[in-house]
């Protein structure tokens, strides 16, 4: 019977996850290296095969691992697609185990059953899959490549209502990716936890570490959330569980075991992620808030905005940690929203997981894309025209566009809804959305850049595409433009205008694939490889000189302020240092994966400090070669009408710390106001004399313009000031 019949969540598995089993004594009740039963996928076996009373004395007998391709196999097949596998173990005392986990080093997937029952699955499809079912993608072996082997977490009640005292077996079958693989991994491990010392059983690997485990408390300065669930937490759909968060900044260390929590309440909790999931074996989750009822309730967690859906974020790639946090720090800075992010301990059902971040899950929502919602009444008229948030995807589109991506000819741009989603969308909010992004990209192919009588800046916020596009270059993040690219559009009342973002996944940005030119600071994003399944919007408004000028405007402004060296390096660092290293010791303690190759590392850093070092060296390099792109070029906006207005003069000019405003008539003046060069205002002061003292010695280098404001709000003068 799959583990999917059984009723009331009584499996507690916390798939492939690595996690160390903590009790008084864990030992091993099932050993890989012993003998197994074992039977070579060339023929349909019995139903029957995984449970117990089954005849296996015609099968062949060998000792674990056992495959072909990996050096890691005692008995040796030939090129096989799938191997069958059964082990009996004893259990001298049921009531003296209190803890039970599967271990499993697998190339490519597999499905195990204990007594019968399935209790574990990875990479593998299907209610009761034959010899020939291919694993749904390929996969290494954990320990070939130097890693811990994946843990699956058996609950209490599975304990007692599947193991018996006495003889059980563990049957287990593993498959092959694809029809022509080079390899076939297969070993697997029973490990339990006995209330009292017992030496009945066998020794633990040499691979196993205890440290820690739930059971074991540790102390931490970061936020620590606990999380229990009834159920096995899979990719869709959620499952009903608590969260427990602990933290108090104002009574550092926070304890694992605190009765004290910043937040406690029910959830409903998923895994999370694409490719994530079958290649890492750390997992991400998004999570929404309910109440007592099971209802949508918003919460404030951790001093972010009151919410329901949250997203934890596990950085395992990145060794970092960091990447995300980084681009979300930068994308803000740019008066662009994007994700507040908080990094966290976690631990589900009892088993530490590591350090995570906590993120806020993209949708409509005044603290997050702040746009009007668009209601079910909202099918005619103004009211139509905003309220949409949807994105350039992995997965099945909700319509495609008319042209192409940038570089496969015959594959359609695909949109995927997000706010309102796919199955709360009515048909004319639907064909309105969809009108409008064919008249925009219309408009982007016409030589003139418009159509239906209106501009392409009249169909896009300019700005916000080159705010993007400055950060899938400087990130050089592989996926940029095609993969997690999120647009939303305002109502026309809000300005109307179609807009990037937010930005959301760069994993593998900063310097961090070996694909794509992803671990060159040098070229653009645009011309790599991954490149062509994007829209072709990039290339074309780049030939489009408002967006050009804008690029290099924006571009420059930000250099002179939160991208410069010095603030980047103090930035990252101080991430780096609120991480702690007792955290970073306890996250690679349980993943193993500093100084290993994790796809799809380009540099392997034998420690922490080499990683973090290689991560600000990137983004440096790749600000020298962007400044070579995009360093000189801006036409500052506006300035005709700076020659139109009578002129004020500023001395000194230049200056770092302040200059002198000489007006003429003070009593007819408010105040005087900076802004940067894209418009920003960066400083307002009131005037009380003919020559007005302003401070500049907060602001960051570069140019800057200044109006002096007349009584009745006017602008009755213009002047520039250069900030040294």
């Amino acid at each position: 019977m799959p583990y999917t019949q059984l009723s009331k969540g009584i499996l507690g598995l916390s798939l492939l996850t690595l996690t160390g089993v903590m009790s008084a004594q864990a030992v091993t009740l099932l050993e890989s290296t012993h003998e197994w039963s074992y039977q070579e996928g060339n023929a349909t076996l019995p139903s029957d095969w995984y449970t117990l009373d089954y005849d296996d004395s015609t099968w062949d007998v060998g000792n674990g691992g056992i495959g072909y391709g990996d050096n890691d196999d005692s008995t040796v097949l030939l090129d096989v697609k799938s191997v069958f596998m059964r082990q009996e173990f004893t259990i001298h005392n049921l009531e003296e185990i209190n803890g039970l986990s599967l271990f499993g080093s697998f190339d490519d997937g597999f499905v195990a059953y204990l007594n019968g029952v399935e209790i574990a699955r990875s990479n593998v499809s299907g209610q009761s899959p034959s010899y020939t079912t291919s694993a749904d993608h390929y996969k290494e072996a954990e320990l070939t490549q130097g890693q811990r082997p994946s843990e699956y977490v058996i609950s209490g009640d599975m304990l007692t209502s599947l193991l018996s005292a006495g003889t059980n077996l563990l049957a287990i079958q593993t498959h092959n990716f694809g029809d022509d693989s080079s390899d076939l991994s297969s070993n697997y491990w029973l490990i339990g936890t006995l209330e009292q010392e017992s030496d009945l059983y066998f020794q633990l690997p040499d691979w196993y570490e205890t440290g820690v485990g739930g059971v074991e408390s540790f102390d931490s300065d970061i936020p620590i959330v606990k999380i229990t669930s009834s159920a096995v937490i899979v990719d869709e759909p959620k499952v009903q569980a608590t969260v427990t968060i602990i933290h108090d900044p104002n009574d550092l260390p926070n304890n694992s075991n605190d009765l004290d929590s910043q937040y406690s309440g029910n959830i409903a909790i998923e895994k999370r992620g694409q490719s994530s999931l079958f290649f890492f074996p750390k997992h991400g989750y998004g999570f929404e808030t309910k109440d007592s009822l099971w209802e949508d309730i918003d919460a404030e967690i951790l001093g972010l905005p009151a919410e329901e859906d949250w997203v934890l974020h596990g950085p395992y790639s990145d060794k970092t940690l960091l990447r995300n946090v980084v681009a979300m720090d930068i994308a803000n800075e740019m008066d662009q929203y994007a994700s507040r992010t908080q990094p966290v301990e976690l631990i589900i059902n009892e088993q530490y997981q590591g350090i995570y971040i906590l993120m806020e899950k993209i949708k409509r929502d005044k603290n997050r894309v702040d746009i009007a919602k668009l209601t079910e009444a909202d099918t005619v008229g103004i009211e139509l025209t905003g309220g949409y948030v949807f994105k350039i995807d992995k997965g099945v589109p909700d319509w495609n566009s008319i042209y192409p991506m940038s570089g496969i000819p015959d594959q359609l741009i695909g949109y995927q809804y997000v706010s309102p989603n796919r199955n709360k969308i009515l048909p004319q909010q639907e064909e309105y959305i969809q009108s409008y992004v064919d008249s925009f990209e219309i408009a982007l192919r016409n030589p003139a850049y418009n159509y239906g009588g209106k501009s392409i800046n009249q169909y896009i916020d300019i700005n916000s595409f080159a705010d993007h596009y400055i950060m899938g270059e400087l990130t050089k993040n592989v996926d940029a433009f095609r993969i997690s690219t999120y647009l939303h559009k305002e109502k026309d009342t809000d300005g109307g205008l179609l807009k990037m973002g937010p930005v959301w996944d760069f994993n593998l940005g900063f310097g961090n694939a070996d694909y794509c030119d992803g671990w060159s600071t040098d070229g653009s994003v645009l011309d790599i490889g991954c490149a062509s399944e994007n829209p072709f919007w990039w290339q074309r408004l780049l030939e489009y000189g408002p967006f050009d000028n804008a690029v290099r405007c924006r571009y420059e402004v930000y250099r002179n302020s939160m991208l410069q060296d010095d603030q980047l390096e103090m930035m990252i660092d101080s991430h780096a240092v609120s991480l702690t290293d007792q955290a970073r010791q306890r996250d690679d303690q349980q993943w193993m994966a500093i100084g290993q190759y994790v796809w799809p590392n380009p540099f392997v850093g034998k420690n922490y400090d080499q990683e973090l070092t290689h991560l600000k060296m990137y983004i440096l390099d790749r600000l020298e070669y962007l400044d070579e792109v995009w360093g000189q070029g801006c036409i500052l906006s506006d300035t005709e009408e700076i020659d139109d207005l009578p002129q004020v003069i500023a001395t000194p000019n230049p200056a770092s710390r302040s200059t002198t405003v000489i007006i003429s008539n003070h009593s007819e003046v408010n105040a005087i106001q900076l802004n940067d060069m894209i418009g920003h205002r960066v400083l307002t002061q009131s005037v009380t004399t003919d020559r007005q003292k302003i401070d500049i010695s907060g602001l960051f280098p570069g140019l800057y313009v200044g109006s002096v404001i007349g009584d009745d709000s006017r602008i009755v003068g213009r002047f520039k000031i250069i900030v040294e």
